[in-house]
């Protein structure tokens, strides 16, 4: 008996593929390009003077989803992926996990070899940019 173990991913995009948007809400298209399912990451900017309080983002059927936010003026959300892939979502270093709501996605993953068409809702404007990293097989 033989046993092979393979670390996840055998190769992973140097750079990520981005998309961006600016407002309370709107789609941007993003296409990873790989050949596995990748996660989705992006950096929510609240571009108003008001505490953002809510937003969601949507993504071939899956939604994250926030509330009680308090998200200051020229603050940024990141919602990113350590090196364990762990999912972290974090404001000036700070978690804000708890503020997801209860029917949220764990995680935003994109399909391989099509684009996926991202949406977001904000309680105001943010400037959102979407990043994918392509994952080879």
């Amino acid at each position: 008996m033989v046993f092979t173990a393979y670390a996840m991913p055998y190769w992973e995009a140097d750079t990520p593929i981005r998309a961006s948007f600016t407002g309370t809400s709107g789609t941007a298209s993003i296409r990873q390009a790989g050949t596995a399912p990748c996660f989705l990451e992006a950096d929510i900017a609240n571009t108003r003077g008001a505490t953002l309080t809510s937003l969601s983002l949507t993504a071939d059927g899956q939604k994250m989803a926030f509330s009680g936010l308090a998200l200051g003026a020229g603050k940024t959300l990141k919602i990113c992926y350590d090196e364990n892939w762990i999912l972290r979502a974090e404001v000036d270093g700070a978690s804000v996990l708890a503020q997801r709501t209860a029917d949220s996605a764990d995680d935003l993953i994109l399909p391989p070899g099509r684009s996926t068409t991202v949406t977001i809702e904000a309680s105001h404007a943010v400037s959102v940019t979407l990043k994918a990293r392509g994952l080879w097989l």
